[in-house]
């Protein structure tokens, strides 16, 4: 009987919630939001390029290359570079920069698909807002001849 009196009383007192002050935390990220609006990111396409306009940004279909252009919330570069190239940050060589007032992060990678080797080579601007990306695959056997192109391609990027 005093077993089940002690169990009883450790129990209320463990269900009694203890009351004190509420807090509410205050963000300003949707300030900074509204206070900066997204830009779009422009490059030169060769020309015939085929323009795929979507919700989540634009692609564009090169001969022998695509060209995927994105904007995402700064913050976790990590998970943008990953849901770009599939790699964790970890994985990857990002060398980063300052380009047009922005911090600027760039990396390469390579990864085996269904229908071939692809390589692919990622440019990042974080403006403290968004991370402006610029994704460039082709197939592995075609990347080295491709260089050339894909370096005119990134010295090109604009912002309006």
């Amino acid at each position: 009987m005093m077993r089940k009196i002690a169990m009883f009383l450790l129990m209320a007192v463990t269900l009694c919630g203890c009351t004190g002050e509420t807090f509410e935390t205050v963000d300003d990220e949707s300030l900074q939001s509204v206070m900066q609006p997204q830009r779009q990111v422009n490059v030169a396409t060769e020309d015939g390029a085929v323009l795929i306009d979507g919700i989540d940004g634009r692609l564009y279909l090169c001969d022998g290359y695509d060209i995927s252009l994105q904007v995402f919330p700064s913050g976790d570069l990590g998970k943008t570079i990953k849901s770009l190239t599939g790699f964790d940050r970890e994985d990857l060589t990002v060398v980063e920069t300052k380009e047009q007032g922005m911090d600027r992060y760039t990396c390469v990678w390579a990864s085996a698909g269904l229908y071939g080797d692809t390589a692919g080579r990622l440019v990042i601007f974080d403006d403290g807002i968004y991370h402006y990306t610029i994704a460039i695959m082709a197939a592995a056997e075609d990347a080295a001849a491709l260089q050339p192109c894909w370096n005119q391609i990134l010295e090109s990027v604009t912002f309006s």
